[in-house]
C-alpha cells in the first residue's frame, strides 16, 4: 500500500506550481529549454482532446490584422537573446528576433534566416550554414554572413544559460556572403537545436557591441518593438514589420505582452476578455474549460532536486552515494504529481524524458518509494541527523516542501529558501546552494549532458567528474546513427540514475488557455514555457 501520510498538508486546497514561472526560475534563466518527450502536443477544448499537427511556411499568408495581448506569468530578464533564457522569455523577445533555424510545433527543424545546413566534413566537426539573401534588420542593416558568423561568436562568447552548446565552436567563418562555417572541437550533433533557440537569433551589427539590445531590441523578425509606447515592467508592445522576409506568418497587426505575475490575475484577465492568452495553472484547467476556453498543453522539463554538492564540499554527507540514494527511496514521486500537480505529470527516477533518446526502461523503478530502505542507507552511511539548505521559487513550494516531508520522514530536514523570480538559475549555478529544487530539459540528450552533467555544464558548479559518464557522453554526441546515441545515452542515464547525481520526481506539462478568438496557438515542444510560437496566430476582430 502506498504511503502519502507526509502529503497530507498538500491534498486539499494546494496550490500547483505555477508552471510557467519557472523559466524565471531556472530559466528566465535555466535551461532552454524543454525537454521533447516524443508526440505532438496536445490540445483541449471544452474537454476534448486534439492532437496538433506541425505545419510549415507557405508563400502566401493571411493578411495581418487586430491584437493578441498575452499575460506574461513572468517578468522579462533581458532583451538580449544571447543573454537570455528560452521559456517564458521567448514571449518578450520572439517578435524581435528571428533565429538561424525554426522549430515547428513538433519539434522538427526547418529553415529561418539560414536555407539550408549541413554537416561538411567526416568527423562532424564542421557545419555549413547558407543564409537567405536579402533580409534586413530593423534598422535597415543587411544580413550578411559576416553579421551571422558574428553573431554566432558573440552568443559563444557572452556565455548566456543557453550558451553551453555553443562552448564548442572554436571558430564562426564567413567564406562567401551567405556562407558560414562553423567549426567544432568535437562533434556537437544538436547545435542545429541551439541555433533553433534563443542563440540561434541574430542580433542588428549596430548593437553587437555595448548593452543597446538590453533595452532597445533591433533584429529581423516579423515585429518591430515599441519602446516609446511600452513601459517595462508592464507592458511590451510590438508593431507589424512591414518588410519581413516571410509575411505568410505575420497574422497579427500588434503583439501585446503584459507582466502579470498573479495566476490568479491572469486567468481573471482572460476569462473578462482583457487578455488573449496565457499560461495557467493545472487546477485553474476544469475552471478554464468550464468557461469555454481552449486549453492546451504539452510535456517538458523534469522537476527535482538538483543535488549539485555531490562531492560533498558543502555538505560532507552528499558526498556519501548512499545518502543520495536514501533521498531517492524517500520519495514518493506519484503522490506528489497528483497533490501538487493534479495529477498533469509523469513521475521520474532519471532525467531523460519517457519516449525520447536517452531514456532506460529498464530503470524506470530503480527507485521505489521505500522510506525503510532510504533509513537503512542512512544508518549504513552513519547518518543520524542532516539537514540540506535548498533554493526554489514560490511556484515551485508545493513540490519542494512535499519533498521536505518525505525527507523529515526519514529524519532529513530539507531547509528550504524561496527565491524572487528570475534568480533561481543562478543560484542553481552557484557553489553557494548544495541542492536547489527546479526543472531543466533540453530537445536532445547532447544538451541536457552539456547543461548538467559534464565537468564544465553550468548547472554542475561543484564540477563532479565521472570518467565513463563522461566516456559515454562523448560516445553519445559522436554516435553515426539514433541506435548508437540512444544506448551511449542510455547508459549514461543508468549511471547517473545509479550514483543519484539528481532527484528527479516528475517531468511536468506546461498548460496554457485562451479565448475563442485566437487561432493557430499551437505548443512548440522544444520552447518550455512558451506557450507558442507568436508565427501564423490570428485573432477574429
Amino acid at each position: 500500500m502506498r504511503r502519502t501520510r507526509p502529503l497530507r498538508r498538500f491534498e486539499i486546497g494546494v496550490l500547483a506550481a505555477a508552471l510557467a514561472l519557472v523559466v524565471a526560475a531556472c530559466g528566465g534563466d535555466t535551461a532552454e529549454t524543454t525537454t521533447t518527450a516524443g508526440g505532438d502536443a496536445t490540445t483541449t477544448t471544452a474537454g476534448t482532446t486534439e492532437t496538433t499537427e506541425a505545419t510549415t511556411t507557405t508563400e502566401a499568408g493571411p493578411m495581418a490584422s487586430g491584437t493578441l495581448t498575452v499575460g506574461a506569468s513572468n517578468a522579462l530578464i533581458t532583451f538580449d537573446p544571447h543573454a537570455s533564457q528560452s521559456g517564458s522569455q521567448l514571449q518578450f523577445i520572439e517578435p524581435v528576433f528571428d533565429k538561424l533555424i525554426r522549430d515547428l510545433p513538433n519539434g522538427e527543424l526547418v529553415p529561418g534566416l539560414a536555407t539550408s545546413w549541413e554537416w561538411t566534413n567526416d568527423e562532424r566537426t564542421e557545419l555549413t550554414l547558407e543564409i537567405r539573401e536579402g533580409v534586413t534588420f530593423h534598422d535597415g542593416e543587411e544580413l550578411t554572413a559576416e553579421v551571422v558568423a558574428a553573431n554566432i561568436l558573440r552568443a559563444r562568447d557572452t556565455a548566456g544559460p543557453r550558451g553551453a552548446g555553443l562552448a564548442g565552436i572554436t571558430d564562426a567563418v564567413a567564406t562567401g556572403p551567405l556562407t558560414v562555417v562553423v567549426s567544432l572541437e568535437a562533434p556537437a550533433p544538436a547545435l542545429p537545436n541551439d541555433f533553433a533557440n534563443v542563440v540561434g537569433m541574430m542580433i542588428s551589427p549596430s548593437q553587437l557591441e555595448g548593452d543597446d539590445v538590453e533595452r532597445a531590441p533591433i533584429g529581423t523578425g516579423p515585429w518591430i518593438y515599441d519602446a516609446d509606447n511600452s513601459v517595462v515592467g508592464e507592458r511590451y508592445i510590438y508593431n507589424l514589420n512591414p518588410d519581413y522576409w516571410d509575411p505568410s506568418v505575420q497574422g497579427v497587426e500588434t503583439i501585446v505582452v503584459l507582466e502579470m505575475p498573479d495566476d490568479d490575475a491572469r486567468i481573471n484577465a482572460l476569462l473578462g476578455g482583457q487578455i488573449d492568452m496565457t499560461v495557467i495553472r493545472p487546477n485553474q484547467v476544469v475552471q478554464a474549460e468550464g468557461a469555454g476556453l481552449t486549453v492546451i498543453s504539452s510535456p517538458e522539463r523534469w522537476y527535482g532536486l538538483l543535488l549539485s554538492d555531490r562531492n560533498g564540499t558543502v555538505i560532507p554527507e552528499l558526498a556519501d552515494v548512499r545518502v543520495r540514494q536514501a533521498l531517492n527511496f524517500a520519495v514518493d514521486r506519484q503522490a506528489i504529481v497528483d497533490a501538487t500537480q493534479f495529477g498533469i505529470g509523469a513521475p521520474t527516477v532519471q532525467i531523460f524524458p519517457p519516449g525520447g533518446m536517452g531514456h532506460n526502461p529498464d530503470i524506470d523503478d530503480y527507485y521505489t518509494y521505500d522510506p525503510d530502505r532510504a533509513r537503512e542507507l542512512l544508518t549504513e552511511a552513519g547518518v543520524t541527523d542532516l539537514t540540506l539548505p535548498t533554493v526554489t521559487l514560490a511556484p515551485l513550494s508545493a513540490p519542494t516542501e512535499a519533498v521536505g516531508e518525505y525527507l523529515r520522514d526519514i529524519g532529513i530536514t530539507l531547509e528550504i529558501e524561496v527565491l524572487e523570480p528570475g534568480t533561481l538559475g543562478a543560484a542553481a549555478r552557484s557553489t553557494e546552494n548544495p541542492t536547489a529544487f527546479f526543472a531543466y530539459g533540453q530537445p536532445d540528450p547532447s544538451l541536457d549532458v552539456s547543461g548538467v552533467v559534464l565537468e564544465n555544464a553550468p548547472y554542475n558548479p561543484f564540477r563532479t567528474v565521472n570518467p565513463e559518464i563522461a566516456r559515454l557522453a562523448e560516445e553519445g554526441a559522436a554516435g553515426d546513427t539514433f541506435e548508437e546515441r540512444n544506448a551511449a545515452y542510455q547508459q549514461l542515464s543508468a549511471i547517473l540514475t545509479e550514483e543519484a547525481w539528481f532527484l528527479p520526481v516528475y517531468f511536468g506539462h506546461v498548460v496554457a488557455a485562451h479565448s475563442d478568438r485566437v487561432h493557430g496557438a499551437a505548443f512548440h515542444l522544444a520552447r518550455g514555457f512558451a506557450p507558442v510560437s507568436y508565427l501564423g496566430i490570428t485573432v477574429d476582430g
